[in-house]
């Protein structure tokens, strides 16, 4: 008798404390100061260099909706004294044409200015070299009825070289937060390894979507960035951001970025500069 008056007392509490749970708190966020977006990722390859530039946004605005954010000036400086000036195609977004006298060259270090009124936000970034894409295969999986693409490539030799590995399917860039492909020295960060060929997880899980598998005639395209340290780390932690949810989820926090600014009441600077070493390759899915 008491064991089963024990056991309704606990049923009791747990109700209350379950149903207690379900009350609606009503909490009042204050609004923050917009902050200026540059999203600029520069390479060697020949063809449009953008810079985009915007407006964040609240933290609880769901609409996907970054206003585009005009600028006076877009401008890079590299160490040969070379100027690079980007023409502002209205749409936030900044683009500079590349030519055959440009020195994007391994080692080379630059610096890039947004010029807005009397604020001058600025950013540098030395280019880190980059790894070649030996090969990539594709295997037909029957169960999934399509097929799934493995990449081929080998670390650098000597340590401390890291990837950004982005993943284009039919020109479309694979940008799922869970898909930011990142590699120190073909594993990770911790894995003391050099010179080897890319790991598992890398060249095919991060790559692939297996909830919708490859079929025939589709384009996959794959991207080797060198990166810089300080790249990676802002990578690793715009993910964890972008991921960061549920019961036991952390403080949202802004990821922090390589721009300064020279007058401290401007709009806090947000985003990064970074000028990379790329490889690439494409191929088409066939039987």
């Amino acid at each position: 008798m008491y064991r089963m008056n024990l056991h309704r007392t606990w049923f009791f509490i747990l109700t209350v404390i379950f149903v207690s749970c379900e009350d609606v708190v009503d909490v009042k966020v204050k609004k923050t100061e917009s902050q200026i977006c540059i999203d600029a990722i520069i390479t060697n390859e020949v063809k449009p260099q953008i810079v985009k530039i915007s407006q964040s946004v609240d933290y609880f605005d769901n609409s996907g909706n970054y206003p585009p954010l005009t600028v006076d000036s877009v401008v890079m400086f590299d160490n040969l004294g070379k100027k690079y000036v980007f023409e502002n195609m209205h749409s936030g977004e900044y683009v500079y044409e590349p030519s055959g006298t440009d020195t994007f060259i391994k080692s080379s270090h630059f610096i890039l200015k947004v010029y807005r009124g009397s604020n001058i936000y600025s950013a540098q970034s030395t280019m880190m070299r980059s790894t070649i894409v030996d090969s990539i295969t594709y295997k037909y999986n029957e169960n999934s009825k399509g097929y799934f693409v493995n990449l081929h490539a080998r670390d650098l030799k000597g340590r401390g070289d890291m990837y950004w590995i982005r993943t284009y399917r039919n020109g479309k860039f694979m940008n799922n937060p869970s898909k930011i492909n990142i590699s120190y020295d073909a594993g990770f960060e911790q894995a003391f390894s050099d010179s080897l060929e890319f790991l598992f997880p890398i060249s095919l899980l991060q790559i692939n979507d297996f909830d919708r598998p490859y079929q025939l005639d589709e384009k996959v395209k794959i991207e080797i960035l060198g990166i810089s340290g300080d790249f990676y780390q802002y990578l690793s932690m715009a993910q964890q951001q972008m991921q960061n949810g549920g019961l036991f989820a952390s403080p949202p926090y802004n990821v922090r970025t390589n721009f300064v600014v020279n007058n401290k009441n401007a709009m806090t600077p947000v985003g990064y500069f970074n000028v990379c070493e790329s490889h690439s390759l494409e191929v088409e899915i066939k039987e």
